[in-house]
């Protein structure tokens, strides 16, 4: 099927709607990493896996607070880093972003 201006349905969904949806997408898959970074310590504590979600919750069964506040500024670090490098990136892919105020965020 064929549009207005002779482009076809892949070439439109490709250029002007993945163009447009792309910053948006980037930017709800930012917000979500603190969610997927909670969920690995439910998981690889009750799956007993091995991993910085297992460290957390043993550190704070043997009150090891060194530990567990590297652990809790790691991820601080890495949600907040996420969350800035996919706004930056968002700027610089649609210009619209810039002109936003902090309420519209």
């Amino acid at each position: 099927m064929r549009s207005a201006c002779n482009l076809s349905t892949g070439a439109i969904l490709w250029g002007q709607v993945l163009r447009a949806i792309l910053p948006y997408l980037l930017y709800l898959m930012a917000v979500a990493l603190p969610h997927i970074l909670g969920g690995t310590y439910v998981i690889e504590s009750v799956f007993n896996y091995p991993g910085i979600g297992r460290s957390a919750v043993e550190s704070a069964k043997n009150h090891d607070y060194a530990v567990l506040q590297a652990i809790v500024l790691l991820t601080g670090v890495v949600a907040i880093g996420a969350g800035l490098a996919a706004k930056l990136l968002c700027m610089t892919l649609d210009k619209r972003w810039k002109h936003r105020t902090e309420e519209q965020w």
